[in-house]
């Protein structure tokens, strides 16, 4: 009984002495720390992901070397931690976050493709599709909806 008490009073110790920031940390709480300007699905013709987390890079208040696109599980996680109300607020803007993820659907008799604007590098309206999340700092706060890659919206940023 003794050693049971022992191994949970250094467990209890090890969970209350967990250090704030540290890797394991900022994975499981993003700090979403600003928006680039506004950009259409193509951030480049190649290799889309890195160059919304070059963009990232040179916001202000985000980290010019780990600073990247926000994904859809940093909005969830962000949003349940602190509320919708503490993303950048815009009740007029919407921006841009990553899913990796495929969707397919048929809109008439095209085929959409719901794949975060072929990884960024499309621009056109169809048959590709983004992801955007609402800055409204109202009920729809953190929601996530798909968007035509014509569509302007700077990239939601997030730091690690």
């Amino acid at each position: 009984i003794e050693a049971a008490k022992a191994a949970t009073a250094v467990t209890a110790d090890k969970a209350s002495t967990a250090v704030p920031n540290s890797p394991l940390d900022r994975l499981a709480n993003p700090h979403v720390c600003g928006l680039t300007t506004a950009k259409t699905g193509k951030f480049a013709a190649t290799d889309g992901y890195h160059a919304g987390a070059l963009a990232c890079r040179t916001v202000s208040g985000c980290s010019a070397t780990t600073a990247t696109i926000c994904t859809s599980t940093d909005v969830v996680r962000f949003v349940a931690a602190r509320g919708g109300a503490q993303l950048p607020a815009d009740p007029t803007q919407s921006a841009w976050i990553a899913t990796g993820t495929f969707g397919q659907a048929r809109g008439g008799t095209t085929n959409i493709f719901d794949n975060d604007c072929l990884a960024f590098t499309f621009e056109a309206s169809t048959p590709y599709l983004g992801t955007r999340v609402s800055l409204s700092n109202g009920p729809n706060a953190g929601e996530i909806s798909d968007a035509s890659c014509a569509s302007p919206e700077p990239i939601l940023c997030c730091d690690y």
